[in-house]
């Protein structure tokens, strides 16, 4: 409930009140040392974070949308997600988009299209297409997977080939794929799409 507070004081834009409710919820947390409860108590403090223009609200969204997801809870992380891509939309537009376009994906995995269209519209006003087609790591080959750690990594194309004894020529291939297979348009938004998903989700076969 006082999670839902949080969201109501900030849409009327009251954040002093939204901060106070963020700090109940977060006092709840710190009783019941529930996953649920630290993960929901983090995403309200990004919120407020965010409101307010602070500089630790990417971090605090972050790690939200990380034990939301660890607690099972895939909508709530999903939409910590959506709210880190606004929170970074002026600061670093590449991973902004690449954050939303993931969030819009797992959006429309889960079946929720109010989620979906807010995120679609969201890249709509950062001047992309939203729904360009599914980008799940399944698309990916056992190889390509492997490729991918290594660009979040921040590896060359030849210490890729280097380390996957492949060429320097095949591994630029791979990485193309990559990129066209989830809708990705540089290498930054890989490794942004990497953090998200590759701790989540198993390689593919």
């Amino acid at each position: 409930l006082w999670a839902v507070v949080v969201d109501a004081e900030l849409a009327r834009g009251d954040i002093d009140a939204g901060e106070r409710a963020a700090q109940d919820v977060y006092r709840i947390a710190s009783l019941t040392r529930s996953g649920r409860h630290n993960g929901e108590a983090l995403f309200a403090r990004g919120k407020v974070a965010a409101a307010r223009g602070d500089a630790e609200a990417p971090a605090l969204l972050r790690e939200a949308a990380t034990r939301l997801s660890e607690a099972s809870l895939p909508l709530l992380a999903c939409r910590a997600r959506m709210e880190l891509a606004r929170a970074l939309a002026d600061g670093d537009r590449a991973v902004s988009i690449s954050e939303a376009r993931s969030a819009l994906a797992a959006f429309e995995r889960l079946g929720a299209t109010s989620d979906a269209d807010r995120a679609a519209s969201f890249l709509r006003d950062m001047g992309v297409k939203g729904r360009t087609g599914p980008k799940d790591i399944g698309l990916l080959t056992k190889r390509e997977v492997e490729v991918l750690r290594l660009v979040a990594g921040g590896f060359s194309n030849a210490e890729i080939a280097e380390r996957l004894f492949i060429s320097v020529k095949t591994a630029g291939n791979h990485v193309s794929n990559i990129l066209s297979k989830l809708v990705l348009r540089s290498r930054t938004e890989a490794a942004a799409y990497a953090a998200l998903h590759l701790a989540l989700e198993p390689d593919t076969e």
